[in-house]
């Protein structure tokens, strides 16, 4: 009665769990007909899609949990001088930005003379 596509590439699914999982649905939610079918989906589609996708990466082994998750990211070190060098720093780095520093130092102003 409600088989619909359950992919993005327009591939249609309908397996025995694809069936089950539909019945399931119609019947929590006491879908009557088309029309309560519609409005469900359109209220409640989001959510899901939003469970459907979880699942699927819990499925395919690609799940991280947000809440054990350790960000890795920080955020840039913002220089205010070419001369200014954050404190922690690897020899790579501690070389390559002394290295601009001093080629920085080399450079002078050009001082205008007035005739």
């Amino acid at each position: 009665m409600y088989k619909t596509p359950r992919m993005n590439d327009g591939r249609s699914v309908n397996g025995p769990d694809n069936n089950k999982l539909n019945e399931n649905i119609l019947h929590h939610y006491k879908v009557q007909s088309n029309w309560d079918y519609r409005q469900l989906l359109q209220k409640q589609g989001l959510e899901f899609m939003n469970y459907n996708f979880q699942e699927t990466l819990k499925q395919n082994g690609n799940y991280i949990n947000p809440s054990n998750k350790q960000s890795a990211y920080k955020s840039p070190y913002i220089f205010h001088s070419v001369h200014e060098i954050p404190t922690s720093t690897s020899d790579l780095q501690l070389s390559y930005l002394t290295n601009q520093s001093n080629q920085a130092r080399l450079i002078s102003p050009s001082i205008p003379t007035a005739k």
